[in-house]
């Protein structure tokens, strides 16, 4: 059931996980710039009921961020995306969430820190933040099935 529940999850989040033309920008200008390309003839996609902020539109500091994020991680998670809409709620879940996760004091190392979340996202039957950091932990692990492996373990 659980395994079933997953596979559908995946199914419906996979069209969002793809990064809409609103996150991208032409590859001759530098990840800082400012500039980014829309395409106006897009209908206006949405993640459930939120619409998806347009960069231009977002601070600087969270615009930075973002990219930042999706440099290391090859993907912008849509939770970030929606979340940019508050600003200060923003700052606040990633300062706390660096504090725990980014510091590099303590015995556990990044990888340890992202298959705990996993274990507990599957335990909490989230699908979404199973996927989201089970990818976080193969590019701190470099092993791409355990987080599988530990997801599914019931």
């Amino acid at each position: 059931m659980y395994r079933a529940r997953c596979l559908a999850a995946v199914r419906a989040v996979s069209p969002l996980i793809g990064l809409s033309s609103r996150w991208t920008r032409p590859m001759n200008l530098p990840a800082s710039s400012m500039e980014y390309c829309t395409k106006s003839s897009e209908p206006e996609q949405t993640i459930g009921r939120y619409p998806i902020p347009y960069k231009k539109d977002l601070p600087y500091d969270i615009v930075e961020l973002m990219e930042e994020i999706e440099t290391k991680s090859g993907f912008l998670p849509n939770v970030f995306k929606v979340l940019s809409h508050r600003p200060t709620e923003f700052r606040a879940f990633f300062a706390y969430y660096n504090a725990l996760m980014n510091k590099e004091a303590g015995q556990l190392s990044k990888a340890d820190r992202e298959l705990i979340i996993v274990a507990t996202s599957a335990n909490n039957s989230c699908p979404y933040c199973v996927i989201a950091h089970s990818a976080v932990h193969r590019i701190y692990s470099k092993n791409p099935t355990l987080a599988d492996q530990v997801s599914t373990t019931q």
